[in-house]
């Protein structure tokens, strides 16, 4: 009897350590499984993000502008030279794909120039002889993107909706002294997209975007090219900006000009 016990205890021992090794096995076999389904995850998942930014905008002004009259040539006539504007702007990203993110800019214009006019009516004002001219264009831009694609290459498209709001004055230095001022305004939506190029290890990117469309006459088309460096939190931008617009009869007034030139900006990413 004690020696039935005793195998029976035996043979209960030995039948219970292929289970024991079983437990192990899967243990060994599932830690690298879970490790590797841990490194598959991104290493630095999308988070909420906020970003801040200034620049400076080298603008120049081609084309020409009327009101009721014969056409004023911005650059040859009027004069408007070349100079430095303000522009800013805030953009609020999310993880979430299906809610759009959110920029938000503005640009204000301010160029001035004295030329010579012969013999034209702005308005039903007549000028003639040397003129002194100002030129304001302030823009605020609302646009909602999606991201197509955000790896190493990404691709955002989306809506964009542009405040136009418009001054422009001529005054005569000689003679009757005649001025004239004329104010336009406009809300424009647009299609929006980009695309651009992250450089790994580098800190350095190029992006380049562009937004635009036209419609009974009118037509605007607001383009960017710019390089990218970044630096734990601060961004330093350089690039190029185009902003072309036509206007058939807003606010009286009927436009094609192009604003073009370099910028440089400086920007907080949280």
């Amino acid at each position: 009897m004690s020696r039935t016990l005793m195998l029976e205890r035996v043979s209960t021992s030995q039948s219970k350590a292929p289970e024991s090794g079983s437990r192990f096995s899967k243990f060994r076999y599932g830690l690298p499984l879970l490790a590797a389904a841990v490194l598959a995850t991104p290493a630095q998942a999308d988070l909420l993000g906020l970003s801040l930014g200034a620049s400076t905008w080298y603008t120049g002004i081609t084309g020409d502008i009327s009101s009721g009259g014969g056409d004023f040539q911005l650059e040859d006539e009027l004069g408007f030279d070349d100079g430095f504007n303000f522009s800013a702007f805030a953009m609020f990203e999310n993880p979430i794909p299906l809610i759009p993110n959110v920029r938000v800019q503005y640009s204000a214009v301010d160029q001035d120039g004295t030329g010579t006019v012969t013999a034209k009516f702005f308005d039903g004002v007549a000028i003639n002889g040397r003129t002194s001219n100002s030129l304001q264009l302030n823009q605020a831009d609302a646009i909602v993107f999606w991201e197509l694609l955000d790896t190493v290459v990404h691709i955002d498209f989306g809506l964009q909706a542009k405040f136009v709001d418009g001054k422009i004055t001529i005054r005569e230095k000689d003679g009757t002294a005649n001025r004239v001022e004329e104010e336009f305004k406009a809300v424009i939506p647009m299609l929006y997209g980009g695309a651009g190029l992250n450089l790994p290890l580098t800190g350095l990117s190029a992006y380049a975007s562009v937004a635009g469309i036209g419609y009974s006459g009118n037509s605007i088309v607001d383009a960017n090219l710019a390089l990218n460096y970044e630096l734990n939190m601060v961004d330093v931008t350089v690039g190029w900006r185009e902003l072309q617009i036509k206007l058939d009869d807003v606010d009286n007034v009927d436009a094609d000009m192009t604003l073009g030139g370099p910028f440089l900006g400086v920007g907080l990413s949280f």
